[in-house]
């Protein structure tokens, strides 16, 4: 079928063609700018327009991935930009999902385990409440207006995406440290990590496409969340370097601002929903998983 990739030049949609392209799908990527490896593009700013019924038509499914990353200096001005990147870009999709007669059967849009805030030792499966910062609304409202797209007689699936290890994300934001040799555990270590190998990021989205079955909230995450000291450690050994500091909440902040409430946040997230729909995790183990990466 035609599907319809919004944010299809970012990390995980430039993974996603080749995948869905071999399986004898049309992709259509959806963007600001033209990628320059792929003929078939509409450019769209969902920030500030909708989607022409045109881009829509004999479009069979919807990935949803815009939003751009959300690690930097938590101004004002990065905040909304978060938001247009999230919140809007979904509301429009929706909205001009609402203007087509023939509606694609299948939304599948991304989300963050961010919606969870800092939760300690608690397991969070899907139906775990949200929390109260910053991110964890943003991922509310983002969630919310992809949901609305139920209305409509769309199966929407929400895909809560833990940091995925990957040649880009949290794991390029550690490599220059740890190899310098002043990796270390952020704060006092405790907090719980969730993680995501790159490869079972795409074989999620594959999978809640060919599942019709599937619906609603799904945590996107391995069934091992570890501590971040122990993240820490094996960073260390895969990368075979030592890693005794320990970045204290304040260095974070002046880094990161709000966001460092963020980094540190403890999410013992389950990927409760996905598994009993029978997927299967290549890489559930943190070590096999930094070992392949790096």
């Amino acid at each position: 079928m035609r599907i319809l990739i919004t944010g299809g030049t970012g990390f995980i949609g430039q993974q996603l063609q080749w995948p869905l392209s071999s399986q004898g799908h049309e992709v259509v990527i959806l963007g600001r700018n033209v990628p320059t490896n792929n003929e078939r593009f509409c450019r769209v700013d969902l920030t500030k327009e909708l989607i022409p019924p045109e881009a829509l038509k004999g479009v069979g499914a919807i990935i949803h991935l815009a939003g751009m990353p959300i690690f930097g200096k938590w101004t004002s001005k990065f905040k909304l930009d978060l938001y247009d990147n999230r919140i809007t870009t979904t509301m429009n999709l929706v909205q001009s999902l609402k203007q087509v007669k023939k509606k694609p059967k299948t939304l599948i849009s991304s989300s963050g385990v961010g919606f969870y805030g800092d939760r300690g030792d608690e397991e969070l499966k899907e139906n775990a409440d949200s929390g109260d910062d910053f991110l964890s609304t943003l991922c509310q409202h983002w969630e919310s207006e992809a949901l609305n797209a139920e209305n409509l007689g769309i199966r929407t699936v929400i895909l809560r995406t833990a940091p995925v290890l990957g040649n880009q994300g949290v794991i390029q934001q550690l490599l220059p440290l740890f190899r310098a040799g002043f990796g270390g555990k952020l704060s006092n270590g405790r907090q719980w990590f969730p993680w995501v190998y790159q490869d079972d990021v795409i074989r999620g989205y594959l999978f809640a496409l060919e599942k019709t079955r599937l619906q609603g909230v799904i945590n996107l995450s391995s069934p091992t969340p570890v501590k971040n000291k122990d993240f820490t450690k094996l960073m260390a050994k895969v990368l075979r370097r030592p890693a005794w500091l320990t970045i204290p909440k304040f260095a974070l902040r002046w880094n990161y601002g709000e966001l460092a409430d963020s980094i540190i946040a403890s999410q013992r997230v389950i990927p409760e929903k996905i598994e009993k729909a029978k997927f299967s995790f290549e890489y559930s183990e943190l070590e096999s998983a930094l070992s392949k990466l790096l």
